[in-house]
């Protein structure tokens, strides 16, 4: 919450007490028997009835409108810190779940091992678009899935050794 912001909710509350502090004043100067508090030329009289309950009102508006603005902004703060840690929680899991597949996989890393990881990383980016833990992963997991292919490719291209199986045709010679 901005400071300029905090002080005008707090200048309402200020002055919405005063207000209702002496309109309260007021009224008991009235039930104590002073009917009036001056005769203003151009105004006339000014009543302590009136004017005490007119303060009485002015007051608990702004003690309303203060309270009611207050409160709403402290449960988006409380709502936000709370999305904050689920978002710490999450890059957290990412880092591991990124790391277990990676050191688990060695040099050639299977697509589909990165499932979780995508989750994670689509995860973040639906509640921050501009998470950095997102944006780094998905990028690492891009390199990963590249240098995967990479690796599959160099080893499908390698001539296969006479002790490996030929696939389906193994044990088939020259047709027979």
């Amino acid at each position: 919450m901005s400071t300029v912001l905090l002080v005008l909710l707090c200048l309402g509350f200020v002055i919405g007490v005063v207000c209702c502090c002496m309109g309260l004043y007021l009224v008991f100067l009235r039930m104590r028997g002073v009917p009036k508090l001056g005769d203003v030329p151009g105004l006339g009289e000014i009543g302590t009835l009136q004017s005490g309950s007119s303060l009485v009102l002015i007051g608990a508006y702004c003690f309303y409108y203060a309270l009611s603005t207050y409160l709403p902004l402290q449960n988006g703060a409380a709502l936000q810190q709370r999305v904050d840690k689920l978002l710490v929680d999450t890059s957290r899991d990412l880092r591991k779940e990124y790391n277990d597949v990676k050191n688990a996989a060695g040099a050639a890393i299977n697509p589909e091992s990165f499932a979780r990881t995508n989750f994670l990383i689509s995860f973040m980016q639906r509640i921050d678009d501009n998470n950095g833990h997102a944006f780094y992963f998905q990028r690492r997991g891009e390199e990963a899935a590249r240098e995967a292919g990479r690796v599959t490719s160099v080893l499908l291209s390698l001539p296969r050794r006479a002790s490996e199986p030929m696939g389906p045709l193994h044990g088939r010679r020259n047709g027979c």
